[in-house]
């Protein structure tokens, strides 16, 4: 998705906007459909509010029993 917005290869990794931009995405949904929606949405949002790209992405966890 970023990848459009910009190239990823001139991305560089800031360890304190990472910190304080990326560490507090959570979504929510009620299948897997809006779950991925939810999570899409939340990082555009962060993109617009912060103008924060990220350059990797890692998912520490899915709970498949809450959604």
């Amino acid at each position: 998705m970023f990848g459009y917005i910009t190239s990823l290869e001139t991305i560089s990794t800031n360890e304190s906007q990472s910190a304080e931009h990326a560490s507090h995405i959570v979504a929510e949904g009620h299948d897997l459909r809006s779950l991925v929606y939810s999570f899409l949405d939340e990082w555009l949002y962060n993109f617009h509010d912060n103008e924060f790209v990220p350059n990797t992405i890692i998912i520490d966890e899915i709970n498949l029993d809450k959604w």
